[in-house]
């Protein structure tokens, strides 16, 4: 691995005053100092603040994705926050689930079936039977988030239907003699698109080619070139590091004056005195009066002599301001508010909402980046089993339509969410499989269906044993009108918590 110091990322640096060798390109613009904008001078008393090159396909070099890579693994294997913040945002974003939703509904109904018997059986998904599809989403987003991206390679499994081998971000590495073409694992043609990615075999150390159509590398940060996604803590490694070491000073301290307990200290102008009158009496067998009668030791000491006990006061409140601002700074450069990430408690009920609705925001963008994976997966399946004749031919030439359902959202007003969204969906305003796909896992349809099976099984079984329907089920003949949604006990005024605060009337 080149060790080209290019790199521009402090997570990928050994220390606060590391020098890195830059790369100069030449400069595109006169030297002039009459520019009015303060962004683009130099004051005094201020850092300089540095980017190598304005393009983007090298801002990243595999020297920098090396240090990121050791960096984010450490801190993630060791740091508490880091290690937090981690399965937090694994956490939030789960699987998507699929749903065909092509205009040929029988064809949807034998490709979901077919799609999801492979899904769930790690055997026939990966090629090495560890991982289903949603596993494997849980563990390309894990990896994604430390390492910045991982490939995955479409295969056939033991029946020669689709399955897929994973490949964490270090073995997609350039050949040897790649040449200029390639880029940290990446080869572009001249326009520059993908055409191939590089594998490094982990024990031959041997790099094979595989072409783009036949793989995919999972990432966020795409666009302008960028060959590789860059680690969700990159931004915080630095944060993350200062924290571990300000926390390991203040414990060795805190230990230091544990470990000294009591000082005996003097007065250096007054002489010492004649002593004490009296004499301490010690027992036959060497007890003291103190040890028979119980109580406190006594402690006997010279005049003008005296013991004090040393008291600790760190960390000070400057220093625990400042880790509170380490711990803000890494939610931050993950994405999400410090308030979520770490202390959600503390926010009131109206603070709450606007962080969920702002979660959601950002489990949106997440969700369009993972669907682009999803949907390479989906495809590749359905057209193997098509190709194998197990799944016949769609008749609608937009087969690859899909309907992909995140898990269900997480709230503190379920209650006044779902009457919402079932007011909603009365008034043809919300989606019903999306609902029901999100929250069951099923299709209106599906649910429909199965509670008229139910309900014709329960009428069966009361008419044979003499019982009516009412009797065993009294809520079966009840409305399906939703019921208005009550307040929240811990609503603040003015918060949205009613349905006609937010602007949103229950229909009737």
């Amino acid at each position: 691995m080149g060790r080209n110091r290019r790199n521009v990322y402090a997570g990928a640096r050994r220390g606060h005053g590391a020098r890195v060798k830059m790369n100069r390109e030449p400069e595109t613009a006169w030297r002039e100092m009459w520019g009015g904008y303060a962004a683009a001078l130099q004051f005094g008393g201020s850092s300089v603040l540095y980017w190598p090159t304005l393009d983007s396909r090298f801002e990243v070099d595999s020297w920098t994705l090396d240090r990121v890579w050791r960096n984010a693994r450490n801190l993630e294997a060791n740091s508490g926050l880091a290690g937090k913040a981690v399965a937090d945002v694994v956490e939030l974003l789960g699987w998507l689930v699929p749903h065909a939703c092509t205009a040929d509904e029988d064809w949807n109904h034998e490709a979901d079936q077919i799609f999801m018997n492979r899904a769930v059986n790690p055997e026939l998904f990966d090629a090495r039977g560890e991982l289903n599809f949603f596993t494997a989403q849980i563990w390309s987003e894990r990896q994604r988030v430390i390492d910045g991206d991982m490939l995955t390679v479409l295969t056939s499994g033991p029946d020669e239907g689709g399955a897929f081998a994973f490949y964490e971000a270090p073995q997609v590495q350039s050949p040897a003699d790649g040449g200029k073409a390639w880029n940290c694992g990446v080869m572009r043609d001249k326009n520059g698109r993908t055409a191939a990615y590089g594998l490094r075999h982990p024990d031959k150390g041997e790099v094979t080619v595989i072409p783009a159509r036949d793989a995919i590398l999972y990432r966020h940060n795409m666009g302008g070139g960028k060959p590789r996604g860059l680690s969700d803590l990159h931004r915080a490694i630095r944060n993350l590091h200062d924290e571990a070491d300000i926390v390991g000073y203040v414990k060795q301290s805190a230990k230091l004056a544990a470990s000294v307990g009591l000082v005996e200290t003097g007065d250096a102008e007054k002489r010492p005195g004649m002593g004490t009158v009296g004499k301490v009496s010690v027992g036959s067998d060497g007890r003291r009066v103190e040890q028979v009668l119980g109580g406190p030791t006594v402690h006997q000491l010279p005049p003008g002599r005296d013991l004090k006990v040393l008291t600790d006061n760190r960390p000070s409140p400057n220093v625990m301001a400042l880790l509170k601002h380490l711990m803000d700074e890494v939610a931050y450069g993950i994405g999400l508010s410090p308030a979520l990430l770490w202390e959600p408690d503390k926010l009131g009920s109206g603070g709450i909402r606007f962080v969920m609705q702002k979660l959601k925001r950002w489990l949106k963008i997440r969700h369009a980046y993972r669907q682009m994976w999803c949907v390479r997966v989906w495809r590749f399946m359905l057209a193997r089993e098509m190709a194998l004749g197990r799944l016949r031919l769609c008749r609608d030439p937009h087969w690859v339509r899909c309907l992909w359902t995140p898990m269900s959202d997480m709230t503190i007003d379920l209650g006044r969410e779902g009457n919402l969204m079932i007011n909603l969906v009365d008034s043809a305003l919300a989606d019903q499989d999306g609902w029901c796909l999100a929250n069951y896992g099923c299709t209106f349809e599906e649910i429909v269906k199965n509670k008229i099976r139910n309900l014709k099984m329960a009428k069966e079984a009361c008419a044979r044993n003499g019982l009516t329907l009412q009797e065993v089920i009294p809520g079966a003949n009840r409305g399906g009108v939703a019921a208005a949604a009550e307040k929240p006990e811990d609503e603040e005024p003015g918060t949205g918590g009613g349905a006609e605060e937010d602007g949103l009337h229950p229909h009737e």
